[in-house]
């Protein structure tokens, strides 16, 4: 699923998204693009407690950080950097939440 209301014209709840995961089987990974991502993210994970969803950010990254601290996958973007996306993710889920704030702000070591 894609929460994108630019484009489809209409901002979807984050309970709603839960609950098309539980009653969806093949719709259980959300890519989010309408902010702010980071509360949404918790959000649809509170609701779908039990289900086996995954949430993405998108936006080009720009909350990637916080999105994962609010239990996010990752990003789905087409950000023009991956290796930099790639980079916050590794040190986020090596504990290295500093750093990877800092390599956030585009200053990755």
């Amino acid at each position: 699923m894609q929460d994108y209301p630019p484009i489809s014209g209409y901002a979807m709840e984050a309970s709603l998204l839960a609950r098309i995961a539980r009653d969806v089987p093949a719709a259980r990974t959300i890519k989010l693009e309408d902010p702010p991502t980071p509360f949404k993210t918790s959000r649809i994970l509170e609701c779908a407690t039990g289900v086996d969803v995954k949430v993405f950010g998108g936006l080009g990254g720009v909350f990637l950080l916080e999105e994962l601290m609010a239990g996010a996958a990752g990003a789905m973007t087409g950000f023009a950097f991956p290796a930099i996306l790639v980079e916050i993710v590794r040190l986020f889920r090596g504990g290295q939440t500093d750093e990877a704030a800092t390599c956030s702000t585009g200053r990755c070591r």
